[in-house]
């Protein structure tokens, strides 16, 4: 799988949405930077030492018990990259592995002013949050999962139910983009009025993260 002409074909999609001023909405003035973005992988020490060899400052690996992970940090410029592996049997990360045997995007991490505000607000908006309370996060602050991302990949299950399990692979170009630009639009007018700009940067995420592998060579 071409993963440029995947990110040409996204691009090509997100362009024909028309866009909503989000700064009416109540959570716009919660919603700061991207803090990470989370990958599975199967083989910690590899990805590790991937990064590393490309010049990052990457972490060493830490035990996370209560959230069931091995966690190791990638320092980018204006970002982070968070790799993730199971730790012990009950880890939610195996399960993960257990369907994406490559790995692959787990989460992304956006920070909030204030985070109780932030999971009141998305409770009201019909967003279901994925963990009861909040917890702290790898990065040792506290952290809340919210069932954006679920909902996505549910809608986009739908929509390849809609178009009898269209083949990535043996798609044309064209037809993938149609297929994105018309995913977009229709997550987009279902969820929008809730989930606003964090659910697009989902969707987007989530389309990159399909079960098409791409494939990188160092």
């Amino acid at each position: 799988m071409n993963c440029y002409k995947i990110l040409s074909a996204c691009s090509f999609a997100a362009r024909t949405i028309d866009r909503t001023n989000f700064s009416t909405r109540p959570i716009a003035g919660l919603l700061g930077r991207l803090n990470h973005v989370a990958i599975a992988t199967p083989d910690l020490e590899k990805s590790a030492a991937f990064y590393k060899n490309l010049g990052a400052k990457v972490s060493e690996k830490v035990a996370q018990p209560s959230h069931g992970v091995y966690t190791v940090f990638v320092e980018l410029p204006n970002t982070k990259l968070e790799l993730l592996h199971p730790y012990g049997d009950k880890s939610p990360i195996q399960a993960f592995l257990d369907k994406n045997k490559m790995g692959g995007m787990h989460h992304i991490c956006v920070e909030v002013s204030n985070i109780d505000k932030a999971v009141a607000y998305v409770k009201t908006a019909g967003i279901r949050t994925l963990t009861k309370n909040t917890k702290i996060g790898a990065h040792g602050k506290p952290s809340s999962f919210i069932g954006i991302w679920k909902q996505a990949t549910e809608k986009r299950q739908v929509i390849l139910e809609r178009k009898r399990k269209i083949k990535w692979r043996e798609t044309k170009l064209h037809l993938r983009q149609r297929f994105l630009n018309k995913f977009i639009n229709d997550v987009y007018s279902s969820y929008m009025n809730d989930c606003e700009v964090l659910l697009l940067t989902c969707i987007v995420l989530t389309i990159m993260n399909s079960s098409y592998s791409c494939n990188y060579h160092a």
